[in-house]
């Protein structure tokens, strides 16, 4: 079950990176290039979980690899979640009118 959890989860974020890649590419914004690199760390954290899971048969005792993944993809998160404040701060993006 723990198998078919991961590789759910692995084929949702792959999908949300691929997404997130195309939009990048048609538009250029920053923000989509760094909701690519949420997805792709998380991608590959949950890739290497889950061919661990499928290799060995066991979870990892030592998931190093993977918690680096997963610290990274929150770090381009909150990078992604602060990033309309400070282009505000820089006089780049203007504030919404209140309606």
């Amino acid at each position: 079950m723990e198998l078919i959890e991961n590789s759910l989860q692995l084929l949702v974020t792959f999908s949300g990176a691929c997404l997130a890649g195309i939009a990048y590419r048609k538009s250029g914004r920053q923000a989509y290039f760094l909701l690519l690199c949420f997805y792709g760390c998380f991608a590959l954290g949950a890739l290497y979980w889950t061919l661990y899971l499928l290799l060995f048969g066991t979870t990892p005792r030592v998931f190093y690899v993977s918690e680096v993944g997963w610290v990274a993809s929150v770090i381009f998160l909150r990078i992604l979640h602060i990033l309309p404040v400070l282009l505000m701060a820089a006089g780049k993006l203007r504030a919404p009118d209140p309606a």
